[in-house]
């Protein structure tokens, strides 16, 4: 039985997978916070975009439990990594859905 922290990162890698797959494949960009609608200029662009983006960081996360499951380096590396790993992911994807947007 999982308990502690890798259960909640099980979780939260499900969650954030789950949304990425409603962007990517129904399209529904609205869940994305930092845009407005009427500035889309390619909704599937920016719904591809998004959708891999938020997959990449559902994995990272996944990634993280794992590594905090087997121990397999401390709890503040795994956190570290995980941080900037989000960070970058997430800059990532909001320099790539400019593109998508009308100026």
């Amino acid at each position: 039985m999982r308990t502690g922290p890798e259960w909640i990162v099980t979780v939260v890698a499900i969650f954030i997978a789950a949304v990425a797959w409603f962007i990517r494949s129904r399209q529904r960009i609205e869940l994305l916070n930092f845009l407005r609608p009427e500035r889309v200029a390619d909704r599937a662009g920016l719904a591809r975009v998004a959708g891999n983006g938020l997959y990449l960081i559902a994995v990272l996360v996944a990634a993280a439990g794992v590594a905090l499951r087997y121990r397999l380096i401390g709890e503040t590396a795994i956190a570290t990594a995980l941080t900037v790993g989000v960070l970058a992911l997430t800059g990532w994807l909001l320099l790539r859905a400019q593109d998508c947007l009308k100026p």
